[in-house]
C-alpha cells in the first residue's frame, strides 16, 4: 500500500512539472507570434498607405488574453492528487504502526483477564449441570426445564478481544490459541441447541456439559507458552509476576492464574448472604451435591478435579510458593479476611442448614495453599451462588 501511494504521489509530481512546462511553451508561442506580427505589420505599412488588419492565431487559447485555462486545471489537479496521495501516506502509517506496535502490557493484561473468564465459565457450566441433572428437574424419564440460553451465552469469548497482534514473529501461535477460543464458542453454540431440544438423549447433555468442564482450563494452558515467548522478549515485564525466587517461569504464570481464581470467588463470595437468604433450596442443593461429590455420584466434579492436575502439572509447590507470595504482596489478604470475618457474623444469623456451606468457604479461606482440594470447591460454592442467578426454562 506505501509502494503504491508514493507512486501515485510520483505521478503528480512529475504531472505538475509537465504542466509548467506546457506552460512556459505556450507563452514563448504567444510571445514570438506577437513579435512576428508586429515586424509585419511594419513592413507592410511601409508599401502600403491603408491599413492592413491582422488577425493573430488565438487557436491555442479559449479566453484570447493569453491564459492557457488547461495548463492551469491540469496544474490544479495534480496539486489536489499529490495533497490525497500525501494525506493517504501519513493515514496508512499511522494505521501500521498502531496495529503492529501494541503494548506487551495490554496483552498481559489480557491473558489474566482470560483465566478469571475460564474460572466463571467454569463455574457457569457445573451451574447448569447442577440445576439440569437434579432430581427435581425430572418427570420420569424426560427432564423438566433447561437453564436459561443466557447463561451459556455469557461463557462465549471473543478471540479477538483476548489474543491481541503484539508481534509478527507469534502469528501462528496466536491463530493457534484464537481457534481453540473460536472452537469453544462452536461448543457452547452446539450445547445450547442439544439442551433447548426436547427429548434428546441424556447422554448427549451430559457429554456437552464435561466438555465445557474440560476446555476453559485446558486453554488457559495453552497460552503459557505464547506468553513465556513475549516474556522472554520484553524481560522488563517479568517484573509483574509472582517473583518468589527466580524460579521457573510456567509455574509464575500458573500462579498468577490462581490468584485471578481467587479475586473472581472473592467477588462471588460478596453475594454469599443474597444466596443463603433468599435460596434455602440452593443451599440443599450444596448439600447434595457436596456429599454426591465425594461419593463420586456426580462425576462433573471429578472434571473440575482433573482440570486442576492438569493445569497445575506437577508443580503444585513451586506454584504455591508464588501464589502465596503474590497473596500477601496485595489486597487480596485483606480481603480474604474480611470474608472470614463475615462468615463469622453469619454462623450467627442463620441456620444449621447453612453451616456446611458456610464451613467450606472458611475452609478454603484457611488453607488456600492446598490447591489441588481448594480450587475445586471453590468452583462449586461459585457454582451455587451463580444458580441464584439462572432460571430455569420448561420445555413446551
Amino acid at each position: 500500500m506505501r509502494k503504491r501511494v508514493l507512486f501515485i504521489a510520483l505521478l503528480a509530481g512529475l504531472s505538475i512539472y509537465s504542466s509548467a512546462q506546457n506552460s512556459d511553451i505556450s507563452t514563448e508561442s504567444i510571445t514570438q507570434d506577437t513579435l512576428f506580427f508586429d515586424s509585419v505589420t511594419a513592413r507592410e505599412s511601409v508599401v502600403s498607405p491603408l491599413p492592413v488588419a491582422v488577425k493573430a492565431d488565438d487557436s491555442g487559447d479559449f479566453v484570447k488574453d493569453d491564459f492557457n485555462l488547461y495548463g492551469i486545471v491540469a496544474l490544479i489537479v495534480a496539486f489536489c492528487s499529490l495533497v490525497v496521495s500525501f494525506v493517504t501516506w501519513i493515514a496508512q502509517s499511522k494505521t501500521e504502526k498502531h496495529t503492529r506496535n501494541v503494548p506487551f502490557e495490554d496483552q498481559q493484561s489480557k491473558f489474566k483477564d482470560l483465566s478469571r473468564f475460564c474460572y466463571n465459565n467454569t463455574s457457569r457450566a457445573l451451574s447448569a449441570a447442577m440445576l439440569f441433572f437434579d432430581k427435581s428437574n425430572r418427570k420420569g424419564d424426560s427432564f423438566i426445564a433447561y437453564p436459561s440460553e443466557a447463561l451459556l451465552k455469557q461463557m462465549e469469548i471473543l478471540p479477538e478481544d483476548i489474543i491481541l497482534s503484539v508481534d509478527s514473529q507469534d502469528v501462528a501461535a496466536i491463530s493457534n490459541i484464537r481457534s481453540l477460543l473460536r472452537n469453544n464458542n462452536i461448543a457452547i453454540e452446539a450445547t445450547i441447541n442439544h439442551m433447548t431440544r426436547k427429548g434428546i438423549y441424556e447422554s448427549i447433555i451430559d457429554s456437552d456439559l464435561h466438555n465445557l468442564l474440560f476446555r476453559p482450563f485446558y486453554n488457559i494452558t495453552r497460552t503459557y507458552d505464547l506468553e513465556m515467548k513475549m516474556l522472554d522478549r520484553n524481560p522488563r515485564n517479568k517484573k509483574s509476576l509472582p517473583s518468589w525466587g527466580d524460579g521457573f517461569l510456567k509455574d509464575r504464570l500458573r500462579a498468577r492464574t490462581i490468584s485471578a481464581f481467587f479475586e473472581a470467588f472473592l467477588w462471588d463470595l460478596t453475594r454469599i448472604e443474597h444466596c443463603v437468604i433468599n435460596n434455602n433450596e440452593k443451599i440443599v442443593l450444596f448439600n447434595k451435591v457436596s456429599q454426591d461429590g465425594i461419593n463420586d455420584s456426580f462425576l462433573f466434579l471429578h472434571d473440575i478435579e482433573l482440570s486442576v492436575h492438569r493445569l497445575l502439572g506437577e508443580s503444585e509447590s513451586y506454584t504455591t510458593c508464588y501464589f502465596s507470595d503474590f497473596f500477601f504482596s496485595n489486597d487480596m489478604s485483606h480481603r480474604a479476611q474480611d470474608s472470614l470475618n463475615e462468615i463469622d457474623r453469619m454462623y450467627l444469623v442463620y441456620s444449621s442448614t447453612a453451616w456446611l456451606l458456610l464451613d467450606e468457604i472458611k475452609s478454603i479461606l484457611k488453607d488456600r495453599l492446598n490447591l489441588y482440594k481448594v480450587i475445586p470447591r471453590m468452583v462449586l460454592i461459585s457454582a451455587v451462588i451463580n444458580t441464584d442467578r439462572i432460571s430455569m426454562i420448561n420445555y413446551e
